[in-house]
């Protein structure tokens, strides 16, 4: 956890170092100019055992009680994170179709992509397997190489690395499907059949299960719905559509950016971007960062809950 309360944690550990420094510090001033208050002070350690053990053992189950808290604040932070950051790698901000000439004097932005998506049926034909929801992305990759997908054999690629209706499917997917690398999966879109080849597989991501605010499929508005996993295209692949077909596919377009600095980077340079998005009237939909601080103060409400069980034991004490 870097903040708890809005606070930053090495603020805190400072502030009761110093404050714990002081009290030992005060308390040998006594004891060096009054040494008899001192000792009538710490007298009854000796006299009353029992209840000395007893107020040693509520401070040692105090203690442990708020490190577990910062413990389990700091796992299930780090763990929401972790997530939040596998899932969007370097996906820092989601916006409206965008304008790649628009945007380029923002400094800080590292690339640009837009993404269409919609949600269609996909079939194995050879397992007789089916999924009815599942969402299907093209997109396109800048010339910075950008975004990236993580493979479940760590490989790093882009879109550029696919053939015309060669496919990056999800995890979830595949086992739902029991399909493999070289399979061919079938799905539907505005009454029109497609073939596609599996080529890599990657984990549950944003762009492996994401859905554009263009999706016209009436029957899913109002819904809530069971995504099947996701399957990602090249834009390449819009040559082997039906004109129509890719048309229609393309106004379900939505922007993705990525901002200096990697998968792990400064989430106020994303509220800047954000902001400066904004001033150029692009509409963004999702930014990284508010993910991030969503996990971190679920972690603050952890270490709050333990916390206040951890000070009620040393208010008995």
């Amino acid at each position: 956890m870097d903040e708890l309360f809005g606070i930053a944690i090495n603020s805190i550990a400072l502030y009761l170092s110093i404050a714990f420094g002081f009290i030992i510090l005060t308390s040998i001033i006594i004891y060096i100019r009054n040494p008899i208050i001192a000792m009538m002070g710490i007298r009854n350690i000796g006299r009353r055992k029992s209840q000395t053990v007893l107020i040693l053992l509520g401070l040692m189950l105090s203690t442990l009680i708020i490190s577990a808290a910062f413990g389990t604040g700091d796992t299930v932070a780090h763990s929401i994170t972790n997530v939040s950051y596998n899932q969007f790698r370097d996906v820092d901000v989601i916006t409206s179709k965008i304008n790649k000439e628009d945007i380029q004097d923002i400094e800080k932005i590292d690339g640009v992509a837009n993404i269409a998506s919609y949600y269609v049926p996909v079939i194995n034909q050879e397992k007789k397997l089916s999924e009815p929801i599942v969402a299907l992305s093209i997109t396109e990759t800048d010339s910075r190489q950008f975004p990236t997908i993580k493979t479940i054999d760590n490989k790093v690629i882009t879109a550029n690395d696919l053939r015309p209706l060669e496919a990056i499917v999800s995890t979830k997917l595949i086992e739902s499907l029991d399909a493999n690398i070289g399979d061919k999966l079938t799905f539907t879109f505005n009454e029109n059949i497609y073939d596609i080849t599996i080529a890599h597989i990657t984990t549950e991501s944003v762009l492996a299960s994401s859905q554009s605010e263009g999706d016209s499929s009436g029957y899913l508005q109002g819904r809530v719905i069971q995504i099947g996993g996701g399957i990602i295209l090249s834009d390449s692949s819009y040559t082997l559509f039906d004109p129509e077909d890719a048309k229609k596919f393309q106004l379900g377009t939505f922007g993705i950016i990525s901002v200096d600095g990697g998968v792990r980077n400064n989430l106020e340079d994303i509220k800047e971007v954000g902001k400066q998005l904004e001033e150029k009237d692009v509409t963004v939909l999702f930014l990284k960062s508010d993910v991030i601080e969503i996990a971190e103060t679920v972690g603050s409400i952890f270490v709050t809950f333990f916390l206040a069980f951890g000070l009620f034991q040393l208010a008995q004490d």
